[in-house]
């Protein structure tokens, strides 16, 4: 990838209604792929908390011409036009430069919950507040997972299946 400084990786998360063939936005995420002290991409596994809805094309245009996405973000919400998700929902995303393919062999959370507290964060995750990130680390049980997992497949063979 050639270096941009306003290039992010933005996730937009979706509740998918299958009744309908509709989906309804849940919330969305931004990750600058280079780092901010040099040119080289910001690699690593990060714990990213959700905005609530999608992302207007005036933040989008934003964070584009000013090639800081943590800037824009931390200005928007000062603002009041951006609002974390009131459940403190969040994302893990893996970004890795392709010259260390290889280096990130296992999940980053194969520690446990105890792990999040090891992956990267944003810069703006300070603007947030220390109680939602005490929220958004917390550890949440959910059989949807168990329950999509084929029975005759070990855990680390589904986990690998689903990463291939």
């Amino acid at each position: 990838v050639m270096y941009e400084p306003g290039l992010a990786v933005l996730i937009d998360v979706r509740l998918l209604v299958p009744s309908t063939g509709t989906s309804a936005p849940v919330g969305w995420a931004a990750l600058p792929v280079f780092d901010r002290v040099g040119r080289f991409v910001a690699s690593g596994t990060y714990h990213l908390p959700l905005f609530t809805g999608v992302p207007s094309r005036y933040i989008i245009q934003e964070m584009s011409n000013r090639g800081d996405v943590e800037s824009v973000i931390v200005g928007q919400m000062r603002a009041g036009r951006l609002k974390p998700h009131e459940d403190c929902c969040s994302v893990l995303v893996r970004l890795c430069d392709a010259a260390r393919q290889g280096q990130l062999p296992v999940p980053a959370t194969s520690g446990g919950p105890a792990a999040l507290r090891w992956l990267r964060q944003p810069g703006y995750i300070s603007a947030l507040g220390p109680k939602f990130l005490v929220t958004m680390r917390k550890e949440v049980r959910n059989k949807t997972y168990a329950a999509a997992r084929p029975r005759n497949m070990t855990e680390d063979a589904w986990v690998g299946a689903m990463n291939d």
